[in-house]
């Protein structure tokens, strides 16, 4: 007497048709297909993050030239520059 188990792997078996050797190859062209076509959405994605990434490099190089140190030169660094804001205040 066989298992139910045994039985049901019995069924499956009896179920799956053998394919035609053109249907094996129309399902591996069908898979190398679609492949294909996610090899592209990626590569599509990939390049759209490395503009995105660009866009924050040159972002960034932007904010920081306008956020650069202030030089010796600056009126800021004198006295009457390092005040000035206290005294406007007044």
């Amino acid at each position: 007497m066989m298992s139910f188990k045994e039985w049901m792997v019995a069924e499956d078996a009896r179920k799956v048709k053998p394919m035609d050797p053109d249907e094996v190859k129309l399902r591996a062209l069908e898979n190398e297909v679609a492949v294909l076509r996610k090899n592209i959405q990626l590569r599509k994605a990939r390049t759209r993050a490395q503009k995105d990434i660009a866009a924050v490099h040159k972002a960034q190089q932007e904010l920081s030239i306008q956020q650069r140190p202030l030089s010796v030169e600056d009126e800021n660094w004198t006295l009457e520059g390092c005040l000035s804001p206290y005294i406007r205040a007044q």
